[in-house]
């Protein structure tokens, strides 16, 4: 994966947060969580949280599908949290 887990790691970070909406990086890339959650564990970082639902308050079924695509990952990451963004 990326060598910033490794310099994230030794500036004192504990924990990332993936992005869905950062093209070539994981999650948007297609890494899948498993091998994510092993290139953490490697690296001796934890996961912070998915970031995000964008317009989660606009709900319609494209955004029912993207909430259920978000929870599918993050269950293998033993996650909590996914970032729920409103439309103002």
């Amino acid at each position: 994966m990326r060598s910033s887990f490794s310099l994230a790691k030794a500036v004192g970070v504990e924990a990332i947060e993936v992005r869905n909406d950062i093209i070539d990086r994981e999650f948007a890339d297609g890494t899948e969580a498993a091998k994510l959650r092993t290139v953490l564990s490697t690296a001796g970082l934890g996961l912070a949280s998915i970031n995000a639902l964008q317009r989660f308050n606009d709900w319609d079924r494209n955004r029912a599908e993207e909430a259920l695509t978000l929870v599918r990952y993050a269950a293998p990451l033993a996650r909590q949290g996914i970032v729920l963004l409103s439309c103002n």
